[in-house]
């Protein structure tokens, strides 16, 4: 049973769809609670965990939890997880990415 820890949850819609990209360097970090990001994930978001990749025009299965922070000018937002798959999360993927419009992020912390 999961219970929806995730009362800081964004959901990617007109007012926040702009320009997010992959966290360099995150790939060795561990959840606080020592699992899988995709775990923390679900944990956060009442057991949920979509189909598909949350990159716009990628229909790929989502597998991972891929830490994003928007690009918004010259800082960076707040690191969250979002649901990516592989090639989309790979880390020399440093490109501008557009999040599917419904997707639902997590904060890390």
């Amino acid at each position: 049973m999961y219970v929806n820890l995730g009362s800081r949850n964004i959901t990617i819609d007109d007012t926040n769809f702009g320009s997010w990209c992959n966290v360099e360097g995150s790939g060795d970090e561990v959840p606080s609670d020592g699992g899988a990001w995709k775990e923390f994930y679900k944990k956060r978001n009442n057991g949920n965990w979509p189909r598909n990749c949350c990159v716009y025009g990628c229909r790929e299965k989502a597998t991972v939890g891929a830490h994003v922070r928007r690009l918004d000018g010259i800082q960076w937002s707040e690191e969250y997880i979002a649901p990516m798959c592989y090639r989309d999360n790979h880390h020399e993927n440093d490109d501008p990415m557009i999040l599917k419009p419904g997707t639902v992020l997590v904060p890390t912390k």
